[in-house]
């Protein structure tokens, strides 16, 4: 699961591999351990014992709380909506499955750029007007786009579903207790889905309690 090795490179200063498999370590923890490591090598040089920064709360430990948040009466309330959601049409996005052929390769990029007014809207207004985050904008953004693409292919559904992908580290599900921005390990958070419905557009994840409605057009 994890290797270190000291690449010794004579006269010059050597250099150190470290690999561990994605099970064990995700992107979140490389951002937490590289300055850690860094750190305590500038102060073995300058003769210190290293002294890294508390670790807070371990993965371990932020496990069980998800599982113990999980059990809350106002969590388990929520599984009919939830399931609701994932269960509603979910049409392919081409005419169809992805195959073996479908590598990087084959893919092509869009690139837009905005102008600096309107990423400042997106990054303090908007998230500030309706109670939600940067993601929350991004996530509804693209639900319309894809509602809409569909529309002109003469697929009609006034909702669409989105999975994502997180770190795992959402702090408000055990909100005062527990810090996981710390936490090195390979956690994963829960589905998200976007739904666009009439004119009033959600963004909810099963993890976090829905709130009602993020935005109104």
């Amino acid at each position: 699961m994890m290797q270190a090795v000291w690449l010794d490179a004579g006269e010059r200063p050597g250099r150190v591999l470290i690999t561990v498999h994605h099970l064990a370590i995700d992107g979140v923890s490389w951002r937490i351990l590289i300055p850690d490591l860094a750190m305590a090598c500038a102060q073995v040089q300058s003769g210190a014992v290293p002294a890294p920064a508390p670790a807070g709360t371990s993965m371990r430990r932020w496990a069980h709380a998800l599982v113990d948040a999980a059990r809350e009466p106002h969590r388990t309330a929520e599984l009919e909506l939830w399931r609701g959601m994932l269960n509603a049409p979910d049409p392919l996005l081409g005419s169809r499955r992805v195959a073996a052929s479908d590598t990087a390769d084959t893919t092509a990029d869009i690139e837009a750029r905005v102008p600096a007014p309107l990423t400042e809207t997106l990054l303090t207004t908007l998230p500030q007007a309706f109670h939600g985050s940067v993601g929350d904008a991004l996530s509804t953004a693209l639900t319309m786009a894809l509602i809409r693409w569909r529309r002109r292919r003469e697929i009609d559904l006034p909702e669409a579903l989105v999975s994502l992908e997180g770190h795992g580290r959402e702090e408000q599900v055990v909100p005062g207790r527990i810090s996981p921005a710390r936490s090195a390990g390979s956690p994963r958070s829960s589905r998200c889905d976007s739904t666009w419905t009439g004119w009033t557009s959600t963004t909810r994840s099963p993890a976090a309690r829905p709130r009602g409605p993020r935005s109104r057009r």
